[in-house]
């Protein structure tokens, strides 16, 4: 089976932990950035660090997450660490902000982080198999395309989350 192969099988049957999954200790700092990296290297196999200190220490100090307990970091701080990851390559921090807030007004942190990894793996389920039908129509030397697929798809997906993300912020801003 070649690499890629390999690494679409590995999206297809991603599971991303559930709140319930997650580890139930206290961890520290560099047991959160293994267990993370662990986590989410399926998704950002190219990535060069996928989670850092200083990426960390960043999310507390703006406020895009609640602090450690005595340098030791709760199921609910895994739940905006691997959030904040994930959407980090599509929105801005701001709106990344935003929107946790704006989620966890709604739902309480475990039925929301829920959602959002099921989400995720539903989404790439889909993807995945769209893109590899239309890639096995190919010819061999027009496979070129299958990236050129993924990538317009990426920009469009981002496009759509951005503005609808923008019209739920206004709308709820508007409510107040």
């Amino acid at each position: 089976m070649k690499e890629q192969e390999i690494w679409i099988k590995d999206l297809e049957n991603l599971h991303l932990p559930r709140f319930n999954e997650l580890p139930q200790i206290p961890l520290y700092l560099d047991q959160v950035i293994e267990y993370t990296n662990t986590q989410l290297n399926v998704l950002f196999q190219f990535e060069e660090s996928i989670l850092t200190r200083s990426m960390v220490n960043n999310y507390v100090k703006h406020k895009m997450m609640p602090a450690p307990q005595k340098k030791r970091y709760q199921q609910e701080h895994l739940v905006y660490i691997i959030t904040i990851s994930i959407l980090k390559s599509i929105f801005s921090i701001g709106n990344i902000s935003s929107g946790i807030e704006g989620a966890l007004n709604q739902y309480d942190i475990d039925v929301a982080y829920d959602m959002f990894v099921e989400s995720i793996e539903e989404s790439l389920k889909m993807l995945v198999n769209e893109l590899y039908q239309y890639d096995l129509k190919l010819e061999t030397t027009e496979r070129i395309r299958t990236p050129l697929k993924a990538a317009t798809l990426a920009f469009a997906a981002k496009i759509l989350a951005n503005y609808t993300f923008n019209a739920y912020v206004q709308k709820e801003n508007t409510h107040e």
